[in-house]
Formats: C-alpha cells, structure tokens, sequence
C-alpha cells in the first residue's frame, strides 16, 4: 500500500505536524510521498529527504525545537531603511517644487532596489542547508510544493479571495524531485514567501508567492498516486471537502485540530497565532498533533480489525455452504 501525506501551511501553527510524524513512527505508518504548502512545503521537504517516518520526526522535532528557543521571524534591515526612504520621498509630493523629484526618485528606487521583503528568509535558507541532504536526493521521497504566480498586488487579492471562498487563479504544483538545487531551493522559498513580508521567488522568469494563496492543501498532485492520503490541516474552519475526491482511487483522510489553534487575543489573532513561535505554544500544537493523529490512526485500525472479522465471518459462511452443496 502507497501513502501520502499532504501538509498545510500555517507558519508557526506548522509545529502541530511534528506531533503528527511523532503518532506516524510510534504507530510505525511510514509515507511514501509528500506534498505541502508554505510552511507545509518546508516540512514536507524535510520529511521527503529522511530515510524514513522516525528520521523525519527527529529532524522536525530537533528544528522546531531550535524555532522556539530563537524565532525565525527576522526583520530585513535593508528593507526596512527602502521603505523609510520611500515614506520620506511621499512626503515631497506635497510641495508642487519637489513633487516631480520625489517621484522621478522612487521609481529610480523601485527599479534598481525592488522590495526584498520586510522579513529575512536567511533563517528558512539556513535550516534547509543544515538538514537536508541535497546529494542524496535520488533517494528521496516524491515531494510536490504549491506555489501562486502573479504580482504582489495580485496575490494578495488572490488570498482574499480564498479565504471568501470566492474562484480565482489556481495555483500551480511542482514535482522538486527533478529540479537542480538552485531551483529546488527558490520553488521551496515562493511557496513559503507570504505577499509583504516575504519578497517574491522568481521561477522560469515569473514571479511566484506562498502556495497557501490559492491551495493551502494541495492534494491534487497526489491523487492517484497513492491508495491512501492523509491530510494535515492547520486551520479549525478549513473548507477542504474530501468528497470533491470521491472519483479518484485515493482514499483521503483528514486530521483536523481538535482544539482551538487560536488561543492569542485581541485584533488580528489569526495572524499573531501564525507568527507565535513560542517554545510553549509550539509544544502545544505538537501535543494537540500527536493525540488528534493517533486517535485517527486508532480509529483506522479498529476499523481494519472488524473489517477483517467480517470477511473471516464470509469465509465461514462460504465454506459452509460450500460442505452443504456438497452433501
């Protein structure tokens, strides 16, 4: 039997599938191929470029455990004094003498220093190159990321529409498995690059963004890839429908959060969760994803259980009819 296992992003919320490799290895579920988005991408990665379930485990655990002694949320110094320059030019515009300067200047900024992103993806590159072993990936697992293509503008608007569950642009799938290491790493950080605070990653000369933007579960590059898939959310309200799958021969099974990832208050909590990287609230989610994994993995296999009693119980039936027939 093949298995899958599609990671969600969610930024620091992506410590609750280090709980999820560790209920894996102890239930000794072993994953055949990978797929993610934004910081699921990252984590899949890891995990694809491991022996096996119980090396991914110990790598994300060992790396989420140095997240929440030192954050990876890291301010870009250059981008920071750009945009106070910027700010500063904008208040020319008021003055008629020093408007068409002002302007003439930013675009000259724009141009020859692009925005980079208000936060540093230096972290993200450093942990990449400290775990994963680039020289032994054709022994890798199959490992697909999500990516947006478009403008900054474009993707944010995108976002919104996601989450209004309005249609929009689809996102597209890259298989990282071919890809040299230059591209491997740039494909791996526009899946994880949010629109503002990341800057963009250029893939075959177009600029791409988080994957999250437009499929924060990208399932689809597994589809019939493996008899089953279990997918990791990250998000309480995730609108992913497993029934918009029934006609592909992949059977799909969620793990859901069986408790609030949300417990930050006040204005804009949802994105003080995602950017909580406190040792305490990532030991949390990392518990929260080992007992919501291991229930589902229980459940599964008291279902197997009676599933085999009751073609044992066939077998019986039709063997005794078969002694019936013959008498």
């Amino acid at each position: 039997m093949k298995i899958g296992l599609v990671m969600s992003g969610g930024a620091a919320k992506g410590a609750y599938q280090v709980g999820l490799l560790r209920a894996f290895t102890e239930h000794k579920v072993d994953i055949d191929i990978y797929a993610g988005a934004s910081i699921g991408a990252l984590n899949a990665v890891i995990c694809a470029s491991s022996d096996n379930v119980k090396d991914a485990y110990e790598k994300l655990n060992k790396i989420w455990g140095e997240l929440g002694r030192k954050t990876p949320l890291e301010l870009n110094a250059k981008e920071v004094s750009r945009l106070i320059v910027l700010s500063f030019l904008k208040l020319g515009y008021v003055n008629p003498k020093t408007r068409h300067f002002c302007l003439t200047l930013e675009k000259i900024i724009n141009k020859y220093s692009p925005s980079s992103g208000l936060i540093s993806d230096e972290p993200i590159i450093n942990l990449f190159n400290k775990f994963v072993d680039l020289d032994n990936k054709e022994n890798w697992k199959d490992v697909w990321v999500s990516t947006f293509s478009g403008t900054e503008l474009e993707a944010i608007l995108e976002f919104v529409k996601e989450e209004l569950g309005v249609e929009g642009k689809k996102a597209d799938y890259h298989y990282l498995n071919i890809m040299e290491e230059d591209a491997l790493l740039e494909t791996l950080l526009a899946s994880a690059a949010l629109p503002l605070l990341y800057k963009a990653r250029s893939i075959e000369g177009k600029a791409h963004f988080d994957g999250g933007i437009r499929d924060n579960t990208p399932i689809t590059p597994l589809l019939d890839k493996c008899d089953v898939c279990f997918v990791s959310h990250l998000s309480n309200g995730s609108r992913f429908d497993r029934s918009a799958f029934k006609n592909s021969s992949t059977q799909v099974i969620e793990i859901r959060p069986s408790d609030e990832f949300v417990t930050e208050e006040g204005n804009f909590a949802t994105v003080k969760a995602m950017l909580n990287f406190d040792s305490g609230k990532i030991n949390a989610l990392i518990e929260m994803g080992y007992k919501d994994s291991s229930r589902v993995i229980q459940r599964l296999r008291s279902q197997n259980m009676f599933e085999q009693e009751i073609r044992t119980l066939d077998s019986d039936i039709d063997a005794l009819l078969d002694d019936i027939d013959n008498l």
